[in-house]
């Protein structure tokens, strides 16, 4: 179906193989410079690199959030709190905004918390967590 029948929208075959507007599909936004899926996923690629080496036994949960194309949040949960460990996420934070292709906005927050994980509702994609 060629981009006139359709306007400006951007389509997909989903995993059923019907045709759907991008903005309709899990993990998608619209043509209209929102984020997308593989927006996320590189930076969750770029994450994953930057915590090569660094995560230790005290690390129970990493996630990232986009909030907007430009904007990351990332959320460190360790189970105590240690001055090896902050050390460390500044590192994981300084590798990953070495990562980047453009400037971004990063904030990054550490929960030091022993509670259960699920008891937490920590927004954003999980992209580390040990078992517990």
């Amino acid at each position: 179906m060629s981009d006139a029948a359709h306007g400006s929208t951007e389509y997909l075959h989903d995993i059923r193989g019907r045709l759907r507007p991008t903005a309709d599909l899990p993990g998608r936004s619209s043509s209209r410079g929102n984020m997308s899926m593989t927006d996320e996923n590189l930076q969750v690629l770029n994450l994953v690199q930057a915590m090569i080496g660094a995560i230790t036994p005290n690390f129970r949960r990493v996630t990232l959030e986009l909030l907007s194309p430009r904007t990351v949040c990332l959320r460190f949960v360790l189970e105590r709190d240690d001055p090896d460990d902050r050390e460390e996420l500044d590192d994981i934070a300084f590798e990953f905004e070495a990562l980047q292709t453009h400037g971004i906005e990063l904030d990054v927050k550490v929960i030091v918390d022993a509670r259960p994980i699920e008891e937490l509702h920590l927004p954003g994609r999980v992209v580390f967590g040990r078992k517990e």
